[in-house]
């Protein structure tokens, strides 16, 4: 569960390389400190855990039933994913900003990567749930849908996106052959005044 995210076919953004290694490695954080200790929760030893907003999640002696089901299952996740999404998306359109790419492929990605995150989690969820109920015997129960989870999460990443892209707005054309062509503008715009300055010492010199 540990490989990269690929995301669409197809050609990949200028960004791809930096927005895909920011979800990968929050995905590695969010599977290690917040999913995969859960496995434990039978074991007999204490299990703690803190939700996103720093309350501590602790149970001893109990089985994946009641209570520490509820817990698992109800907004446990959803905030840790709705803050790398966010964090993503801001990321991505910052980068943007600077670099003077445009928006609307970047983010595109942006949101496959985060989707592709999203299902990652819910299925990695799925299989905890599936071995905790089973006992050693996951085989012997059904495994969970979160169909209705990852289609809930994919809603507010589109959302966001949507936002962001109505928000946008496209340079005009003069602004965009400016920002390709920054450095060279200026130049010739000191050249040029250089050539007005040449131009009126010339003019008082012959009088």
């Amino acid at each position: 569960m540990n490989e990269t995210f690929q995301g669409r076919a197809g050609k990949k953004t200028n960004l791809y390389p930096v927005t895909n290694k920011f979800i990968n490695d929050e995905w590695e954080k969010l599977r290690r400190d917040k999913i995969t200790p859960w496995v434990f929760l039978n074991s007999g030893k204490v299990f703690r855990c803190q939700d996103f907003y720093g309350r501590m999640i602790q149970y001893q002696g109990v089985l994946f039933e009641g209570s520490p089901r509820v817990v698992f299952w109800g907004r446990y996740i959803e905030p840790f994913l709705e803050d790398i999404s966010f964090r993503a998306i801001d990321q991505t359109i910052r980068l943007c900003n600077e670099k003077k790419e445009r928006l609307k492929e970047p983010l595109t990605e942006t949101a496959d990567l985060l989707k592709m995150l999203v299902r990652k989690t819910y299925d990695l969820m799925a299989d905890v749930d599936r071995r905790l109920r089973g006992r050693g015997f996951p085989q012997s129960v059904a495994n969970r849908s979160v169909n209705g989870e990852i289609a809930e999460m994919d809603r507010f990443i589109d959302a966001r996106v949507q936002a962001e892209n109505a928000m946008y707005k496209t340079p005009s054309i003069f602004k965009k052959i400016y920002n390709e062509h920054e450095s060279l503008i200026k130049i010739i715009g000191i050249v040029v005044g250089v050539i007005g300055i040449l131009l009126t010492i010339l003019k008082i010199f012959m009088g």
